[in-house]
């Protein structure tokens, strides 16, 4: 049962909200064996009206975050573990998705991990010393690990609710599943990343920091590896690129190439 659009104007805790919306409903609170907020939102269109509105869920199921929720029917075979160019957020779920379903995939970041990575800004921020591949930019986490963890987009997906999922696995406060504006905070958010990237190498993934890709094995118009800057070779068909915007020396190496890559069927959809 939903029990929605309940205006609430103290900022009170989740339970004393429900036996508010159970009043208001005529349902007696010792009939309710489960329950969950399922939204959470601040109606500030008349400044003299600003309250809070709720949604609960009431005596179903709760819902409860699987690995298998996420496994893949009729998955391809690859002769060779895929790689992925960038621990940001892209590469980071990538990495994910694929370690859960077996793929061990190789997890590349030109950067450091994100506790190196602290220290590092700090040492800019106090000493004005730069590391070019470990700062604000790069490293684990990509330049969202130091902003404020907010986690809001204008695009409409079902993928939404994974990244929501996958967060609160790892240590996010459960209240960024309902909150209309949720927000993690940038301390726990790299205790998030930290937490989700052991699990990941539990599942069989292999990630490398201060490994940065160079260049491309190239074969047919189709890459066949990745280069890295001490000339290592690390041989793949299946080569996911998530450097973001502040990357562009790995695109512009594919361009100078004069390499027009079509993407190869893959059968892994969530």
């Amino acid at each position: 049962m939903l029990l929605s659009n309940i205006k609430i104007y103290d900022d009170l805790p989740d339970e004393k909200v429900l036996e508010i919306a159970c009043q208001k409903n005529k349902i007696n609170i010792k009939e309710v064996n489960t329950w969950q907020v399922v939204k959470k939102s601040i109606d500030a269109r008349d400044k003299n009206n600003v309250h809070y509105i709720y949604s609960f869920k009431i005596n179903e199921p709760i819902d409860v975050y699987k690995d298998e929720d996420f496994f893949v029917q009729n998955k391809t075979v690859f002769d060779e573990p895929p790689v992925i160019v960038g621990a940001g957020p892209a590469g980071l779920f990538a990495t994910y998705l694929l370690a859960i379903n077996g793929y061990n995939p190789i997890l590349l970041e030109q950067g450091k991990s994100i506790d190196e990575r602290i220290m590092d800004v700090e040492n800019f921020i106090n000493n004005r010393i730069l590391n070019e591949r470990s700062n604000v930019q790069f490293g684990e986490g990509g330049a969202g690990a130091f902003s404020d963890g907010k986690l809001t987009t204008n695009v409409n997906s079902e993928l939404n609710l994974l990244v929501l999922k996958t967060f609160v696995k790892f240590g996010a406060p459960n209240e960024i599943m309902y909150l209309s504006k949720p927000h993690v905070g940038t301390d726990i958010l790299r205790s998030v990343i930290k937490n989700m990237r052991l699990y990941m190498q539990r599942k069989g993934a292999i990630v490398r920091f201060n490994s940065k890709v160079t260049d491309f094995v190239i074969t047919n118009n189709h890459i066949n590896g990745v280069v890295l800057e001490n000339g290592e070779i690390i041989s793949s068909e299946h080569v996911i690129l998530a450097t973001g915007h502040s990357a562009r020396d790995i695109f512009n190496c594919l361009y100078k190439k004069n390499v027009k890559l079509e993407p190869k069927p893959f059968s892994m959809r969530i």
